[in-house]
């Protein structure tokens, strides 16, 4: 990706490594394990986009973030982006009752992916991972901003059926921005993010695209690497 790495060791000045592992208590189900991973690490995302619609309501950008490491979190860049005059900051939080400034530090349109700093968080970060054909991943977020909803499907690897690098998974207005995740012997892995949620294909569930894992676990690597 074009400038990344010279913009990466800039930015990495402002990074502090991420823990790259979460293990699971052995007295969750990987169920309950994945839900204590997005209630303590995902938030809400929003952004003003400058625009009304004809009642002259605000129209809000909504999506979800998660945790990279440090102050670090990635979204999409979708979410963020507005070619709209007068658009307003965009703001996060993770249980409604503070909010936080968003700074973007990195996006990658090609990828709908962009770095942001929001507050320090003190997590680990699960590692990166290429999910594996069939295997049960899971989709958190906030659909338009609400509650935490949390979706499971299945790595789609058929390129007649879906693109090679997506889930089948359900999927809301909101949720963009999310972690794809799966549970394997304890542990969770990061294998995508949520960027859209078009419909279409076998068992009619909306398919979730996501950046290529090595890719956003390139990304990390170098916003955190030594400068």
């Amino acid at each position: 990706m074009t400038s990344i790495r010279t913009v990466g060791m800039v930015l990495a000045m402002l990074a502090s490594p991420a823990q790259a592992e979460w293990a699971c208590s052995e007295d969750l189900t990987p169920e309950q394990c994945v839900q204590d991973y997005y209630e303590r690490t995902a938030v809400r995302v929003q952004h003003d986009t400058g625009r009304v619609d004809q009642d002259g309501n605000k129209v809000w950008s909504t999506g979800t973030a998660f945790h990279v490491g440090g102050n670090q979190f990635v979204t999409s860049w979708h979410v963020l982006d507005t070619y709209y005059p007068g658009a307003g900051a965009a703001t996060a939080d993770y249980d409604l009752t503070e909010r936080f400034n968003i700074e973007v530090l990195l996006a990658d349109p090609r990828d709908d992916t962009a770095l942001v700093i929001l507050y320090d968080l003190d997590e680990e970060v699960p590692e990166f991972s290429e999910a594996k054909t069939h295997e049960k991943v899971y989709a958190g977020g906030y659909p338009s901003g609400g509650v935490l909803v949390i979706t499971e499907g299945y790595w789609a690897d058929d390129p007649v059926m879906a693109p090679s690098r997506s889930a089948r998974v359900q999927s809301y207005p909101g949720m963009s921005g999310g972690a794809l995740v799966v549970h394997r012997d304890g542990y969770l892995y990061i294998v995508g993010q949520v960027s859209t949620a078009a419909l279409g294909g076998e068992v009619y569930l909306p398919v979730v695209g996501s950046p290529d894992p090595h890719s956003l676990k390139d990304l990390v690597e170098i916003w955190n690497e030594p400068w």
